[in-house]
């Protein structure tokens, strides 16, 4: 159902991180999750406008307060919005043990991961 959603809604526009000279990466889903991606600002609040009418149109409702946002490598501050509702924009979050932050660099994570190990071999002993 993600998937129809998605290829209905981006099928009007090339949106999305061009991963090889012909196709573009524009979402991931994750169980019932979608990560929208696109290198434009305006181009994701197209997206996010469009996905929320095509799931309304089928009886899914996109519920925003659940919903954030991650600016990776940008200095864009705009949050996104729906229907005047603004999005969290977050600086970090972790999914399945991993730290993604929108320095866009690693270092939190790798921090994190050494920390964890510390914790585990002083369990050992």
């Amino acid at each position: 159902m993600l998937d129809y959603m998605m290829q209905t809604t981006s099928i009007e526009a090339p949106y999305g991180i061009r991963w090889n000279l012909n196709d573009r990466l524009n979402d991931i889903d994750y169980g019932d999750d979608i990560c929208l991606m696109a290198h434009r600002f305006v181009d994701i609040q197209e997206i996010l406008k469009n996905l929320v009418i095509n799931t309304v149109s089928i009886g899914i409702k996109v519920n925003i307060k659940k919903a954030t946002m991650m600016s990776i490598g940008t200095n864009v501050t705009t949050p996104l919005t729906v229907n005047g509702t603004a999005i969290e924009n977050l600086e970090t979050f972790s999914y399945l043990g991993s730290i993604i932050s929108a320095n866009d660099g690693s270092e939190e994570d790798i921090l994190a991961r050494i920390d964890k190990a510390r914790v585990a071999f002083q369990a050992l002993h």
